[in-house]
């Protein structure tokens, strides 16, 4: 049988990772202008492959703009290879949305230098893949995948091609690399030796290899193209007979190829997370937390607040939908989505790059959403309403109906009774009891576009109530009036309300003296606080009590940033035999609240050959706040923990009183379902989650939810889930026994000082569905958010219009853009799905037409259907692809369009907002 072998030259490119981006980008410039030169002087050199990643020719133009048209040249030609992802991006780290906009992004990129980008689902180093990638791919016309980790040959068919299927049936061709992606990194130009090698990479590609078409990987991690790899192809081929044929080609032609021959005897269904701990690298879902925790604010951020808020505007006419700024969005975030970056596995100044890409891309995310916000708030009708009202617009973009506790800032000009209280009336006009938080003088901060800045006297009033049935993506707008006194319309509290004076606060964190047990409670759920600070929890439904929750442990971790691995025979501190100091800041009205404070000791560091703990001790307290609001069947903490200590593990532990084989973990357009059993040796059998992790028994169970907490354990003896705080290592690997190579040693990875986190506990019945789980999960990150406006705003815009003070009265106006469009009702949805079971991923206009485009899935093991409604008659629907290329019609009723999806599926549809 004649052998193929397949050479691709290629380079993986970490943009950042033991060298900073710019380090790593002045390098990227030598290997693409040597690479260029290499092409315009060599013919037989045929083809280089960009590791599938157009960040590598933004990064390059940046510095090289002048070499745009040599580029273009050789992309034309098929030449150099580009496509199809933006960058190389971990996916369990990273939302649903963002590896799609991923694709998205690159395609589109791609498709600018070429008609025919190179359509590869090429992950080369991730650690691991998602359940639904297959299908995810397959919305890109993707029908392939070649990966590195996640899958073992040896527990299939033992070989490397495989069938690759996502829940609901979507399947792609996979390819594993069990020899990696550099198994002919480099050919010898010795012809003798040539051959020797071939032959060897040859016979151990064969291993697994189902056809007679090997792959060989010319290159890797940052190594530039062999410049002399034609001189040595051409005088080894007569040594190798007749044979062996070498094929110097791109991966698009070796998988056609493969696709021609390969049996697909195996197939492997959901995500792959396949090998011991030292392959899959499972240590970085807690490297770093800061790094996932501030990610996944970020793109909550901007998939359920901005996108929608702007395509609420653009549906209704207000507000052009800013596609330029939303692409800059998606670009800043997506730098920060690289396997090597957000997995936490870097230099210290990568990472503190990447915390500041965040924060400028929140700046722009916030600006975005108050414009938005201002835009529909703006356009309520006041009918009715005094000239001194103020509108409280509370929204949120949950896929069903909401009700939750609510803050708000109302400030009150000074000079209609700053002091008094206000009243607050829902839209049918009843009266709203609510409670102040606090209450301050402060001088508001007024700008404009054209007016000078400036600054009025207010009292700001810090208030909050329950906002009771907003429908499902709506909203619902509340009217305050300024009070006759300041008790008016107050909720009775146990908590002295004092005007605040300047720099003086009456706060809701302040302490209450109370004779009161430490005991939340409302409709749903009985919570306890022992002298440990541990939790007893009933659920009032099912009747089921937890004991034992959120009892906290730490053990060592003298691994590093990929690995975690513990001391041999470490001992497990916990906090049972702590005594917690336990403060009421909250008893009545719309949430009970208490202060939880273990005082604790830990081990100050390990020893430096890392066999055991040090035996000096330092004061490492936690301090938690656990919650407990009006109508919320979540018991919600917020934890704080300032880390002053080294190497080692923090964890909360949550037992449940059953047994559960299984448990459920939200993933990426996905609730994945893990068995209890550890099917590869590690030292740490924490796994991943996204949003949420939960166990069920016959008579009801418990899910966590999160926010950027993605390492969890399902656990034994007792039976329950242990959640992963944060990892304290001292280096980025080590690849040397008893040595730390000189780039690894980064005080960063013991992250120290003070971290904070969000989580709770929800209870729910044994018979809880996926959909329920994840709609918690996501409501728990993603609360009901609200904006306040003045009704008549004249008066608020006081100030100077000129520098000078030429005399000039009032202030310059600008006509309102939108004074002659509808006016929106008091309480509205802009979106309306009748299935609660079907979830909505994303809601965004098209990116080149006016279109709304609406992506929707089904969590579920059955099909579902549902009608997805606008609240206005769509003129046409569309179902499309994830490039939003339009697939075929769907069937438009007056009460919507309707949408059947099968188990774990996902559809992106297309409304049209003009003909």
């Amino acid at each position: 049988m004649t052998r193929h072998l397949h050479i691709i030259s290629h380079t993986h490119w970490d943009r950042e990772w033991y060298l900073t981006f710019q380090q790593f980008r002045l390098r990227l410039v030598d290997l693409v202008d040597n690479l260029l030169d290499l092409l315009d002087r060599d013919e037989e050199f045929l083809h280089f492959y960009l590791d599938g990643q157009q960040i590598i020719l933004e990064d390059y133009l940046e510095i090289r703009p002048s070499q745009r048209e040599r580029l273009a040249k050789h992309i034309r030609t098929g030449r150099l290879g580009i496509g199809p992802w933006y960058v190389q991006n971990d996916t369990f780290l990273t939302s649903a949305e963002a590896t799609i906009r991923n694709l998205l992004h690159g395609i589109r990129d791609a498709r600018h230098w070429t008609e025919h980008p190179m359509m590869i689902g090429y992950l080369p180093d991730q650690f691991g893949h998602i359940s639904q990638l297959p299908q995810i791919l397959r919305g890109f016309g993707i029908d392939n995948a070649i990966l590195g980790r996640g899958y073992k040959p040896e527990a299939h068919a033992g070989e490397s091609e495989f069938e690759w299927a996502s829940p609901d049936g979507s399947s792609v061709l996979a390819i594993h690399l069990p020899n990696w992606y550099n198994n002919a990194q480099r050919l010898p130009v010795e012809p003798e030796q040539t051959a020797r090698l071939l032959g060897w990479i040859a016979e151990k590609s064969e291993r697994y290899a189902s056809t007679k078409h090997l792959l060989l990987m010319n290159g890797v991690d940052h190594l530039e193209a062999q410049e002399n790899l034609s001189v040595a192809l051409s005088e080894v081929r007569p040594l190798l007979g007749e044979d062996t044929v070498i094929h110097h080609t791109d991966l698009a032609s070796y998988v056609a190829r493969v696709r021609e021959e390969a049996p697909l005897t195996a197939r492997v269904t959901g995500e792959l997370r396949e090998g011991d701990q030292y392959y899959l690298l499972q240590g970085t879902l807690s490297a770093r937390v800061y790094l996932k925790q501030s990610s996944a604010r970020t793109q909550d951020l901007l998939e359920r607040y901005v996108e929608p808020m702007a395509a609420w505007n653009a549906l209704l006419g207000l507000q052009a939908y800013p596609h330029d700024s939303l692409a800059f969005v998606w670009r800043k975030v997506m730098h920060n989505h690289p396997h090597d970056s957000i997995c936490g596995c870097s230099r210290d100044a990568v990472h503190e790059e990447m915390m500041s890409r965040f924060r400028q891309t929140d700046e722009v995310l916030n600006a975005l959403l108050e414009r938005g916000q201002q835009s529909l708030i703006r356009q309520v009708d006041v009918s009715g309403m005094g000239d001194n009202d103020q509108l409280i617009f509370a929204y949120h973009t949950s896929s069903r109906e909401r009700s939750d506790v609510v803050e708000a800032d109302v400030d009150v000009l000074q000079e209609d009774g700053g002091e008094a209280g206000i009243r607050l009336y829902d839209a049918s006009g009843q009266l709203v009891p609510y409670e102040t938080i606090s209450r301050r003088r402060l001088g508001k901060r007024m700008l404009s576009p054209i007016n000078l800045p400036t600054t009025i006297p207010v009292t700001r009033h810090r208030i909050r109530f329950l906002a009771e049935a907003l429908p499902s993506m709506g909203y619902s707008v509340y009217r305050v009036e300024v009070a006759a006194s300041n008790t008016d319309a107050l909720l009775p509290i146990e908590r002295t309300q004092a005007t605040e004076s300047e720099g003086q606060s009456a706060s809701a964190s302040q302490t209450i003296t109370t004779k009161r047990q430490p005991v939340l409670e409302n409709e749903w759920l009985r919570a306890e606080i022992a002298a440990n600070g541990s939790i007893k929890l009933k659920d009032r439904v099912t009747g089921l009590t937890y004991e034992g929750l959120h009892v906290f442990e730490d053990d060592s971790d003298i691994g590093h940033s990929y690995v975690s691995h513990p001391v041999e025979n470490d001992t497990v501190r916990t906090t049972v035999d702590t005594l917690a100091r336990i403060e009421c800041l909250s008893a009545d009205g719309f949430e009970q609240s208490y202060r939880i404070t273990l005082p604790w000791s830990l081990p100050v560091d390990a020893d430096e050959e890392g066999q055991k703990r040090s035996e000096v001790y330092r004061a490492c307290t936690i301090v938690s706040e656990v919650t407990l609001r009006r109508s919320a069947r979540v018991l919600a903490f917020n934890t704080r923990f300032d880390n002053q200590v080294k190497d080692h593990r923090l964890r909360v532990r949550f037992p449940v009183p059953f047994t559960s084989g299984v448990c459920r973990a939200g993933g990426q357009l996905d609730v994945v379902t893990r068995p209890e059993a550890l099917e590869w040796p590690r030292d740490r059998n924490t796994h991943p989650n996204w949003r949420f992790v939960g166990l069920s028994g016959d008579s009801g169970g418990i899910a966590i939810l999160n926010v950027g907490l993605h390492d969890y354990e399902h656990t034994h003896e007792p039976e329950g889930l242990t959640l992963t705080l944060l990892r304290s290592v001292r280096s980025i690997s080590r690849r040397i026994p008893g040595a730390i190579d000189e780039y690894g040693l980064e005080e960063g990875h013991q992250v120290q000082g003070e971290h904070a986190f969000t989580y709770g506990v929800h209870v729910h019945g044994g018979q809880a569905s996926n959909a329920e789980l994840y709609l918690a999960a996501e409501e728990f990150a993603n609360p009901i958010r609200s904006v306040v406006h003045p009704v008549q705003d004249g008066r608020w815009r006081s100030g100077r219009p000129w520098v000078q003070e030429p005399g000039i009265e009032g202030m310059f106006e600008r006509p309102d853009p939108n004074a002659s469009k509808p006016r929106l009702p008091l309480v509205g949805s802009f979106l309306r799905v009748s299935e609660p079971r079907m979830l909505v991923s994303a809601v965004k206009m098209a990116e080149d037409r006016h279109s709304l485009i609406i992506r929707l899935w089904n969590p579920e093991e059955q099909p579902i259907d549902g009608i997805v409604d606008l609240q206005q008659v769509a003129i046409a629907a569309y179902l499309v692809n994830l490039l939003e290329e339009r697939l075929s019609p769907l069937p438009v009723a007056e009460d919507g369009v309707r949408i059947a999806l099968e188990p774990k599926q996902f559809l992106t549809v297309e409304l049209p907002l003009d003909e």
